[in-house]
């Protein structure tokens, strides 16, 4: 006989502590900023003035009262069940949670900002050894943030995938991972398609009654040689 009391127990119970506001960032690799081989330079104008507009971006929606609650039971739970299996370095936060997808480029530049502003960064990471096609500098940072400097790392397969289609499968999949775990999306893309337009089409349909995606254009900076206005 089913013990209803029980269950009406269970239900009562509190949710399980969960960071109160998730935000993921998705954006260019550097070869799609102007200047191709300039772009991988960190101290690149239009790549320094985009990690500027992330820090912007992430304080205001950090202080943001509305957006700061710790999420109900449902969320609560939707958010342990996505986060199953991420190697935590320190306890799951209860405050606000970072996320990045540790591409070369925004993704990465994302994580800096970040930490430099005192904020646990969780990295979901399409498979283990994403970087190994990547030049040996790329590399060595690749390791150094993921070994120092991320609170936690999830990833979706534990080895290089057999095939190019098998990979995109799992970059898809890594860009829909973020968005389900996301309350809010900070997108660096200057319109062109790519990783970063999936990514936003991905958040686009699973928020569909949600935020929209608070967008930087790098055009929008002045040392871009094709500048536009500002939004």
């Amino acid at each position: 006989m089913i013990d209803f009391s029980k269950l009406l127990d269970a239900e009562r119970k509190p949710p399980d502590p969960a960071p109160d506001l998730v935000i993921a960032v998705t954006g260019h690799r550097p070869d799609k900023l102007p200047d191709r081989a300039s772009g991988y330079k960190w101290d690149n104008p239009v790549r320094a003035w985009c990690r500027e507009q992330i820090r912007e971006t992430t304080q205001r929606l950090l202080d943001d009262p509305k957006l700061r609650q710790q999420p109900d039971r449902g969320r609560s739970l939707h958010l342990h069940s996505l986060m199953r299996g991420v190697q935590w370095r320190t306890a799951m936060p209860t405050g606000p949670l970072m996320v990045s997808g540790m591409a070369l480029g925004i993704d990465q530049d994302a994580v800096g900002c970040w930490v430099r502003m005192g904020l646990p960064v969780l990295a979901v990471v399409p498979f283990v050894g994403q970087e190994l096609r990547w030049p040996a500098e790329s590399q060595r940072v690749y390791q150094h943030i993921l070994q120092k400097h991320v609170a936690g790392v999830l990833y979706l397969a534990p080895a290089a995938p057999a095939g190019h289609d098998a990979a995109v499968k799992l970059l898809l999949g890594r860009n829909e991972r973020m968005c389900e775990l996301a309350d809010e999306l900070i997108a660096v893309s200057d319109g062109s398609s790519g990783g970063t337009a999936s990514c936003v089409k991905s958040w686009r349909y699973i928020n569909r009654l949600g935020s929209n995606p608070h967008h930087i254009d790098p055009r929008e900076c002045p040392a871009h040689p094709f500048q536009v206005a500002r939004r």
